[in-house]
């Protein structure tokens, strides 16, 4: 019988919260290209960052909550990467604990927008609404976005553009186009992290009904799309250069795509080998958080 343990490193476990790099790295994105900004505020910075963090628990535990009695009951192939919090089915949490979690984590970003609010940022509540519905519309019902295949298009827009514009105007209290660019790379190659995420997945996805791309495509025919997107990412990155968005100095990022290519490697030969994919998703996630760390230090430079 699955019952709750109240311990913080269970509950912690729980949220997955090591994929939070890849909002918090976006976030930090959103503050170096905030910092030269006269209007610029290390109070704002911290609570932009921290609302972000909150959502993305959030649509974490929301996500596992709805996973619950589907996917993850199926799943042969779960791994630290994919598959949900393997917690859950240790039996030492509930069901409940992840809505709950859910909940709470969605009323804390809340507090942080609404504090934003009150120093004069009013368009921060739609703003911070919007990630918030691509967040729990990307599992839940009636949208189930994931299982519809939209799922990576709201992951790229939640997880990028739409952050780091967000976060930018919380930061300086200006709507400004240039932070919504410098999202674009962040939210393509999170969604690549979710889309390589899905090959080990494909089967017990395929199972529940959850129709995303790869299992629309298949696991071979799926690859080039996760291919676009991470070559997608630094063609952006060059553009965002070229037309003077970001400093020259932000082609440095390029170098956190270098693990990329193993990346690659991998999951042309062993896309239908779920254990075999392992490597692929570290390089995945390892790429994402590198570059965009990279590319936040040129912002502030």
């Amino acid at each position: 019988m699955t019952h709750t343990t109240f311990s913080p490193s269970i509950w912690l476990a729980g949220t997955r919260i090591p994929f939070a790099t890849a909002s918090l790295t976006a976030a930090v994105v959103a503050v170096g290209a905030a910092f030269h900004h006269p209007a610029f505020s290390w109070t704002a910075s911290l609570l932009a960052m921290l609302g972000v963090l909150f959502l993305h628990l959030s649509a974490n535990t929301f996500n596992d909550w709805v996973d619950w009695n589907a996917t993850d009951r199926v799943n042969l192939h779960a791994s630290p990467f994919n598959g949900g919090s393997r917690v859950r089915l240790e039996g030492r949490i509930t069901r409940r604990a992840f809505f709950v979690m859910g909940v709470a984590f969605m009323a804390a970003a809340l507090a942080c927008g609404l504090t934003l609010f009150l120093t004069g940022r009013p368009n921060i509540l739609w703003m911070g609404l919007l990630g918030a519905f691509l967040g729990a519309a990307y599992s839940l019902p009636p949208f189930s976005l994931q299982a519809r295949g939209f799922g990576e298009l709201a992951i790229w827009l939640a997880f990028g553009p739409f952050l780091t514009w967000g976060a930018g105007y919380a930061i300086t209290g200006g709507l400004s186009w240039g932070f919504f660019l410098v999202g674009l790379p962040a939210g393509l190659l999170t969604s690549a992290i979710l889309y390589i995420n899905q090959f080990p997945d494909h089967n017990a996805d395929l199972v529940v009904g959850k129709h995303h791309w790869v299992v629309r495509l298949g696991t071979a025919r799926a690859r080039p799309l996760y291919l676009a997107m991470v070559v997608g990412a630094a063609l952006i990155t060059v553009a965002l250069v070229a037309f003077s968005i970001m400093p020259v100095l932000s082609l440095l990022s390029l170098i956190g795509y270098l693990p990329l290519i193993k990346a690659v490697q991998v999951l042309w030969r062993h896309h239908a080998a779920p254990r075999e994919l392992v490597p692929a998703q570290q390089a995945t996630i390892a790429a994402q958080a590198l570059s965009q760390l990279i590319l936040a230090v040129t912002l502030f430079v």
